[in-house]
């Protein structure tokens, strides 16, 4: 994999090296999805990549919005949901400057937050989350997990993927969420994404604070 500087995500997805994205959707999302909100209820996605699980919930019925920073990957996305038959909002979008008054009944994202360079945007992360959500909506997390060790079980994984501990994951979340549940799955099925992840399911309290 060539070298780019940090989170270059647009100069990645340009030249086809993504990967934490999966051609196929993550297999645990949909019953988190039916289980946290109903049917036809507004789902955002933040970060979709290449598209695939936005595409997989707009063939369940929901109405999804799905955003990126890079023009690169939301080209692509836009391109198979339109190749899927899929009706889906796509934009170019940093998630911490957003413009898009909606709120949401469920906002889910994997691999973002987790990207967050120290506790404090973390914490940011989880304020401005909190800001995007109806009053009883849910978000999903999928961030790797701390815990990973390399595949013959020897010492922390070497692939180097941002990943939290759940201490950290809590530091963010709880001041603006009530956390519902807390599970472990693979973030992906490919070599290169074949990781733990810790899956947290988040409510926002009554009284979130305000993003500033």
């Amino acid at each position: 994999m060539p070298d780019y500087p940090p989170l270059d995500w647009e100069q990645m997805y340009r030249d086809g090296i993504a990967p934490w994205d999966d051609p196929t959707p993550w297999p645990p999302l949909q019953a988190l999805v039916e289980a946290n909100c109903a049917a036809g209820d507004s789902v955002l996605e933040v970060g979709c990549g290449l598209g695939s699980d936005a595409i997989h919930l707009a063939s369940l019925g929901y109405r999804v919005t799905a955003t990126d920073l890079s023009e690169a990957a939301i080209a692509k996305a836009q391109e198979a949901a339109r190749d899927a038959g899929a009706e889906i909002e796509f934009s170019v979008e940093d998630f911490y400057r957003h413009s898009d008054p909606a709120k949401y009944d469920l906002v889910y994202e994997k691999g973002v937050m987790v990207n967050a360079e120290n506790a404090a945007v973390r914490e940011r992360f989880a304020r401005t989350m909190a800001a995007r959500l109806k009053s009883g909506g849910a978000w999903i997390s999928v961030c790797g997990s701390a815990g990973n060790l390399n595949r013959d079980g020897s010492g922390p994984d070497k692939r180097g993927y941002p990943r939290l501990s759940l201490q950290e994951i809590s530091a963010a979340v709880e001041s603006h969420f009530e956390v519902q549940a807390v599970t472990k799955e693979l973030f992906g099925s490919l070599p290169e994404n074949s990781f733990m992840s810790w899956v947290v399911v988040a409510r926002p309290r009554r009284t979130p604070a305000a993003v500033r």
